[in-house]
């Protein structure tokens, strides 16, 4: 994922659901620089076993103004 962060350090998450809403993976990255954009890669591999993802939740420096 590319992302443009306001500072270093915030959190990015990715959450992986099934058709239930169930939790399947859950990761967070932090940024690293501010004001210029970088690439977070996120290893979704938790999900694997499942064949029923139907959502995918991301939550980009919750918290930041």
């Amino acid at each position: 994922m590319d992302v443009h962060p306001s500072a270093s350090g915030l959190p990015v998450i990715v959450v992986l659901q099934d058709s239930n809403g169930a939790e399947l993976a859950n990761v967070t990255q932090n940024t690293t620089v501010s004001g210029a954009w970088e690439t977070l890669s996120f290893d979704m591999s938790a999900a694997n076993s499942s064949g029923d993802v139907s959502t995918v939740v991301f939550l980009v420096s919750p918290g930041d103004t």
